[in-house]
Formats: structure tokens, C-alpha cells, sequence
């Protein structure tokens, strides 16, 4: 079983027609629901084409460019959240 779907099923605006459609159960998409908002309440924001998928800080903000985890460490403590690199 794979642990990423990048179907369409994994898209939140599409829930609706797949749970009409008896393609997702009601409990699937209800516990998509209390993930997104226990994570956008933490300050996380959803990729609109992922339902798993949370970034910690705006990419517009931060970019993807190397070299900036003392940035992104300021901005995860000033936005009272904890953060462990890995590496």
C-alpha cells in the first residue's frame, strides 16, 4: 500500500464529489477535516492538492532556498511552534 495517493482522490476540494461518489467514506473525509484544522490552527497551510500535506511557513516568505534554517527557526519561535532538524 503506498503511503503518498497524488490522484485526484487526494484532493481536498474534491471531497465532496468522492464521498457523493462513495469513493471516500464519511469518516475518511471527517478525519481530513479535524487534521486540517488542528494544523491550520497551529499555523500550518494545507497544499490544496494534498490533504496530508502541511507547510510550517509561507513559501513566499522562505522560498525553498538552501542556507535559511536560522530564518525559519526565528519564524517557528515566534510563532510559538517546535521544530527538530534532521540531518
Amino acid at each position: 500500500m503506498p503511503f503518498d495517493d497524488f490522484r485526484p482522490l487526494a484532493q481536498p476540494v474534491l471531497e465532496a464529489k468522492f464521498l457523493a461518489e462513495g469513493k471516500l467514506k464519511a469518516q475518511q473525509v471527517a478525519n481530513r477535516k479535524l487534521l486540517r484544522r488542528v494544523m491550520t490552527k497551529a499555523g500550518f497551510q494545507q497544499l490544496a492538492i494534498e490533504w496530508w500535506h502541511f507547510d510550517a511557513l509561507p513559501q513566499l516568505e522562505f522560498g525553498h532556498s538552501g542556507g535559511v534554517t536560522e530564518r525559519v527557526d526565528d519564524a517557528i519561535a515566534e510563532r510559538g511552534l517546535e521544530f527538530c532538524w534532521l540531518g
